[in-house]
């Protein structure tokens, strides 16, 4: 290998971008791999991750609901073919430490939930068992990373006090380091028990509230369905306790167990949709790659001819012969496996950041948690890819070589001669193929970014200010709601501020919450829609800049004792009765709901909640004083600078509370662009594929034209010797390089039909065939098929033929 390595490093112009190629081929595929993988093989912390199951209380109509408090504690008390089992809910926590209050993510953990990961603290303990009982003291555990960034590393945080949602609570340990458990980390664990008291609810005893994840760790020897077959006496025991109600599901409850670090696929994941389409994209890159390196080594062999003579003169075997040239190509796609590696932890940490952006006014889910990571799989993949581009490459390479000895062995030269340049001429049309495949794929998606970024809001994001607060539900026994009213008065006092409101749902934040609606005249579940909802303080309309359509906004007559009031959103008004205005005054049925049935008040025009390849949803607005939220976002019309409105609002938020926690604190440009963070990174990638495949299409070809010219200048001359003017054999070059554009542009398009299927899911806005994108992916192709033989086509027509004809 070392012979054909220093060989090959003599001569870097012809090394060196093939080296490179190889290397971006090959780390970009690995970090896309790396991408898919974190779908397909979610992260579990601990050794021997593979025993760690994911547990389900569900029904055949819905089998992967969360569990119950009771349902937890019917298996905790008997669950034959586990370790342990452990449960967790998510909660947010309002966190103070003496000097000022912020908002945290909190995982409310059961005894063994450490324990089931085979988890070892960074400091101190973790929860356990003794913790996770009522009456015990109030303790906590705290993610190494908040730790850190809040409580500055502090070495002695152990028995340091933590305010939890106005609770004094003792700090007990530190998590391990980057621990994350099943699915993601928090900046906090507190034992399950204490659910109740931070959160305000009465969840543990309610035996209709599904809220808990669970997870246990199987035995040695137990397979999945034998676990799920003896927990089942569990889900008989909950069913004769507590039958499923008919508004969550219907049937028997059945166990599911699923290994927790393989991808469960149940349901549509539009993620993995993106995933795929991705390392698609990739592995044409790769391909294409691999037709470069053929087409490099293919010229290669052309060029060393003279010293493969030489060599074989001197008694060389055909087999070193060959061996070598294996060496050499084995050694540039090595080299460029090695280095594709660094691209590949760069781009994987680029798209962890994608991946890991924070949900809109949620506040951060992800405590220093890498969910993209080159692992020994995606290292695995990188080599299986450079291997692959070897194996690409090595038959033109050979098949050139053999042409080559055919040539001087026998009379045959001149048809030797003529097979090589067919030869290269076809990669240099596969090149051509995949690289307009990748521009077509580019296009398409920068297009979906500019119609995702030119999509209505439904309200001007210019001058909104959006805050999102958190206020402990057991702030006062009268909960949040006179808290919040008091925060939008002081919001009303300061200076700049047009109007202000509050929504529990803030507006662009790519989710919302979903009920079932119906009018009350129609009876039955088939005549439900599903919607979206949200709680609204009074102007809450006016300060978005919404307009009303029928009816009235809701406020201050919509009280806590008045008749239940709702405004809908256009869309569902003409879903259910046609038109705005035969929507007011009429009943609607609202699932989940304090009460059955709601008067609408009024209809407001479609406002964008969800992301941004999905229509407006139907929606329904309820008044904050009839359905209420411990989180709320602050909705502010303001022309001063971000900087300065969120200075304002901190420290009134400070004179109004010492326990209200600002979550997330963005305008409403800021919000709409974090919503394009996936349409954003698609086009990022895509154009990256196609710049790079434009570049290697235009160097393959130059090199084909060029080599073309050099070995057919005796043609030329004679062609000039006998009258062609310089003109002429400009267009015998140029139309050459047409012929090779026009098979690879049909090459292209064959490959893109089916492989659209893959992004038609990612596209808002446009189609895969979309006419204007063909056009200009073409067009590109083109012009770098024209750069590309202007050069050689010019030193054709410079050709002299008494020169030429000498062979000088």
């Amino acid at each position: 290998m070392r012979g054909p390595l220093r060989h090959l490093l003599r001569q870097p112009s012809k090394t060196v971008p093939a080296i490179a190629l190889v290397a971006l081929a090959v780390g970009v595929g690995t970090a896309l791999f790396a991408n898919l993988g974190a779908l397909l093989w979610p992260r579990v912390d601990g050794p021997r991750g593979g025993r760690v199951v994911a547990l389900y209380v569900g029904t055949a109509a819905d089998p992967r609901l969360p569990a119950t408090f009771r349902e937890f504690e019917l298996l905790r008390e008997q669950h034959p073919g586990l370790e342990t089992v452990a449960a967790s809910t998510a909660l947010g926590l309002s966190v103070g430490d003496g000097e000022e209050t912020r908002f945290a993510w909190a995982f409310a953990v059961s005894g063994r939930y450490f324990d089931t990961f085979l988890a070892r603290p960074l400091r101190g303990r973790l929860l356990q068992e003794a913790d996770d009982r009522p009456g015990a003291p109030a303790v906590a555990v705290l993610h190494p990373a908040f730790w850190r960034s809040q409580l500055g590393g502090d070495p002695a945080v152990v028995g340091r006090p933590l305010l939890l949602n106005g609770r004094q609570t003792t700090i007990v340990g530190v998590a391990p380091e980057g621990f994350i458990g099943h699915g993601r980390g928090a900046a906090i664990y507190v034992p399950l028990a204490r659910i109740d008291e931070l959160s305000g609810t009465q969840r543990l005893g309610d035996l209709q509230s599904f809220f808990l994840q669970l997870v246990g760790r199987a035995s040695d020897g137990w397979t999945l369905p034998r676990v799920a077959t003896a927990l089942a006496p569990a889900a008989r025991a909950a069913d004769a306790e507590s039958p499923h109600d008919g508004s969550a599901s219907s049937g028997p409850r059945r166990i599911d167990v699923v290994r927790a670090d393989r991808y469960d696929g149940f349901g549509p994941d539009p993620r993995l949709d993106s995933a795929r389409a991705l390392l698609a994209g990739a592995l044409l890159f790769l391909l294409l790659a691999a037709a470069s390196i053929a087409n490099l080594q293919v010229a290669r062999t052309a060029a060393r001819q003279r010293e493969r003579d030489i060599r074989t003169a001197l008694g060389e075997s055909p087999a070193r012969t060959v061996g070598r040239l294996v060496a050499e190509v084995a050694s540039v796609c090595l080299l460029g496996g090695l280095l594709g590696v660094p691209i590949a932890l760069v781009l994987a940490a680029r798209l962890d950041a994608w991946m890991i952006t924070d949900p809109g006014g949620l506040g951060s889910w992800w405590e220093s948690t890498q969910l993209v990571r080159v692992d020994a799989r995606a290292l695995a993949f990188a080599g299986l890819a450079a291997a692959a581009c070897a194996a690409l490459a090595l038959p033109a390479s050979l098949a050139a070589l053999r042409l080559r000895r055919r040539g001087l062995s026998s009379a045959r030269g001149a048809a030797t001669e003529s097979l090589g340049r067919r030869t290269r001429r076809a990669l240099v049309v596969l090149q051509l193929g995949l690289s307009l495949t990748l521009c077509i794929g580019g296009g398409t998606l920068a297009r979906t970014l500019r119609h995702a970024a030119e999509r209505d809001a439904g309200f001007p994001l210019a001058g909104l200010h959006i805050a999102t607060l958190h206020a402990p539900r057991n702030l006062t026994s009268a909960g949040p709601e006179q808290l919040y009213s008091r925060v939008r008065e002081e919001m009303l006092r300061l200076p700049g501020v047009e109007a202000a409101s509050l929504s529990q749902m803030p507006p662009l934040a790519g989710w919302f919450r979903t009920t079932m609606v119906a009018r009350t005249d129609r009876p039955g579940s088939t005549s439900e829609i599903q919607a979206g909802y949200d709680m609204v303080f009074p102007d809450y309309f006016s300060t978005l800049g919404v307009p009303l359509r029928a009816g009235r906004a809701l406020d201050t007559r919509d009280r806590a004792d008045s008749t239940p009031s709702v405004v809908i959103a256009e869309t569902l008004a003409r879903e259910l009765w046609g038109n705005a205005a035969a929507a007011v005054g009429r009943q609607l049925r609202i699932s989940g709901a304090p009460v059955d049935t709601w008067q609408v008040v009024g209809v407001a025009a479609d406002v964008r909640s969800g992301g941004v390849e999905a229509p407006s949803p139907p929606a329904v607005y309820f008044p904050y004083a009839q359905r209420n939220h411990s989180r709320m976002s602050l909705l502010l019309r303001s022309r001063l600078p971000a900087a300065t409105v969120a200075a304002q609002v901190r420290a009134a938020l400070l004179r109004t509370s010492p326990l209200l926690a600002t979550v997330t604190f963005t305008t409403g440009e800021e919000a709409h662009r974090r919503l394009l963070t996936p349409q954003r990174m698609h086009a990022e990638l895509a154009a990256l594929f196609a710049a790079l495949g434009l570049a290697v299409s235009t160097i393959g070809l130059f090199g084909l034209l060029s080599h073309a010219v050099t070995s057919g200048r005796r043609e030329l001359a004679v062609r000039m010797a006998v009258g062609a003017q310089a003109r002429d054999l400009l267009r015998l070059v140029l139309a050459g390089a047409a012929s090779l554009l026009g098979a690879g542009a049909l090459l292209g398009l064959a490959l893109w039909i089916p492989l659209s299927r893959l992004i038609r899911g990612l596209l808002v806005g446009v189609t895969p065939l979309d006419p204007l994108t063909l056009i200009v992916a073409a067009a590109a192709l083109g012009l770098a098929a024209l750069v590309a033989a202007v050069a050689p086509a010019l030193r054709a027509a410079r050709t002299e033929p008494a020169t030429a004809l000498r062979g000088e």
